[in-house]
């Protein structure tokens, strides 16, 4: 996601640094391993779309090119509830930042 969406503006707002924009990446777009690899973030913030949890994320996850990247590295991939953390979290939105904040000052 763009620095313009909900999560990443929520992290930026947090300290954390978008590593999508420090390695070029200028707008929202499919993700894929070599982009992972390329942004090699420390934390990997992804949304709990529908209930769906992890399942849509596991494929790209497992791919051994990002054994090395920090944040698969470390285990810090962290799922968010649409409900607190996305354009729709309405009043929930300060869980969601909370539990940003918290993670990137790990």
């Amino acid at each position: 996601m763009g620095a313009e969406n909900t999560i990443p503006a929520l992290a930026i707002r947090a300290g954390g640094a978008d590593a999508a924009q420090e390695a070029g990446l200028t707008a929202t777009a499919p993700i894929d391993a070599e982009l992972v690899v390329r942004a090699a973030p420390d934390i990997v913030f992804v949304e709990d779309f529908m209930g769906a949890g992890m399942v849509p994320f596991q494929e790209l996850l497992s791919n051994p090119a990002l054994a090395e990247v920090p944040a698969v590295k470390n285990k810090r991939i962290v799922l968010l509830p649409m409900n607190e953390a996305s354009a729709v979290a309405g009043t929930n939105l300060p869980l969601g930042y909370e539990k940003i904040m918290t993670e990137v000052h790990r």
